[in-house]
């Protein structure tokens, strides 16, 4: 059931995400056409202008015709970007992907470290087992790395970097083999499989969630 729910989800997200792009190119291709006809209004607008001033007398009526359909069509155009603006505003918002993959959000207790403890600067030697790599970052957040796995790291260097970004990083340089599974007691470092039976907020925030091993 959790999977048919997770699928439906990510079905959904994936809709709303291609109606967004949609809308967002019809917004985009709108404001180009307003831009147009604003040029093309002002350059009549001062034809005409210079035509009155030379010749008060003479007959305007076409320019002037012309004008006011510029200005409908404008007027149409700024309606329509109303619309779409307004629905845009209204339009229930995407799934995240912790949400797609059964996941709550990090809690804030976790989230403040991840963001806002003290930079951290590293240098991440290749071969560098992986609880060597992050003891720096343990040093400096106090977050508690129980490792259930062990890897080796690539070579990564860090400048004043959040904790969020080191672990998305260290992530994404082996693949993805490993996750952090953020529970009561600290930090689950582990493999995706085995996270899968593990409830929980995680990095990368997409690893999927199948229940609990019965």
């Amino acid at each position: 059931m959790a999977l048919r729910d997770n699928a439906a989800v990510r079905t959904t997200e994936a809709a709303l995400g291609q109606v967004r792009q949609e809308v967002t190119a019809l917004v985009k291709g709108l404001y180009g056409q307003r831009d147009a006809l604003a040029g093309k209004l002002q350059g009549l607008e001062t034809k005409y202008t210079a035509a009155r001033t030379q010749n008060p007398n003479a007959d305007l009526s076409l320019a002037r015709e012309a004008l006011d359909a510029l200005k409908a069509q404008g007027g149409e155009i700024d309606k329509q970007l109303q619309r779409l603006l307004s629905a845009g505003q209204t339009a229930p918002a995407a799934p995240s992907a912790a949400a797609a993959a059964g996941r709550p959000p990090i809690p804030e207790r976790f989230q403040k470290i991840l963001d806002t403890a003290p930079k951290i600067t590293v240098e991440i030697k290749d071969d560098t087992p992986l609880a060597e790599a992050l003891d720096t970052v343990a040093t400096a957040t106090g977050l508690n790395f129980v490792y259930a796995v062990s890897v080796q790291c690539h070579a990564l260097s860090f400048t004043e970097a959040t904790c969020a970004d080191i672990l998305r990083a260290v992530t994404e340089s082996l693949n993805n083999q490993v996750c952090f599974v953020f529970r009561d007691y600290g930090v689950l470092v582990t493999t995706p499989d085995d996270a899968a039976t593990i409830p929980g907020a995680t990095i990368p925030g997409d690893v999927p969630y199948r229940g609990e091993e019965k």
